[in-house]
């Protein structure tokens, strides 16, 4: 009896040495988490317009991979994604997510993307209609902006059309952000 209780303990010892000691790092939307913050308001109107590709310019602390897309538009419809390389102003990542209520927040799926820390990024989608928030306090937004892993380094736009090949952003206001373009951002 006590040759099998050793036996016993001896296989409960090794079966627990054998775990894999797992964490789980939280998912992040650094867009959707700023915006719930204190340090926003939000316009008083939906604004509808000629079209723009505009989005927010950012980088991680910590390398991981995006792997959703998201944006909450005032009019149901194919909103496209892209995600830019800021240094060489080239595409790395595009969706189009189809919004089908008004302001509510959309996602797609896309195979998941490896960012490197501390390297810049472009978020951003072309739309003629979107919601638009202002600093609560101040006349302009104090980037950077830090969001758990994401900081957030200019919000920024360029005129585009509906069906023109993505545009690399070129003007970057301080003092008011358009639409709400977000991705789900795991570290590693």
């Amino acid at each position: 009896m006590k040759n099998l209780s050793i036996f016993f303990f001896t296989l409960i010892l090794l079966a627990s040495a054998c775990k894999k000691e797992e964490t789980t790092t939280p998912a992040e939307t650094p867009l959707a988490s700023f915006f719930a913050d204190s340090t926003v308001k939000f316009g008083a109107k939906t604004i509808n317009s000629t079209y723009y590709e505009y989005g927010q310019r950012f980088q991680v602390s910590k390398a991981g991979k995006i792997t959703r897309l998201g944006v909450k538009t005032p009019t149901p419809g194919s909103y496209r994604v892209v995600i830019w390389d800021v240094a060489t102003k080239s595409i790395v990542s595009q969706k189009t997510l189809e919004v089908t209520i008004a302001n509510d927040q959309a996602w797609g799926d896309i195979t998941p993307l490896a960012l490197t820390a501390n390297k810049q990024y472009y978020i951003t989608y072309l739309s003629n209609n979107w919601n638009i928030v202002y600093p609560k306090t101040g006349s302009n937004f104090s980037f950077p902006i830090v969001k758990g892993n994401v900081v957030f380094l200019a919000y920024g736009y360029i005129s585009s059309a509906l069906g023109a090949a993505p545009k690399y952003p070129t003007t970057e206001p301080t003092n008011y952000m358009a639409g709400f373009v977000d991705f789900t951002f795991l570290p590693d």
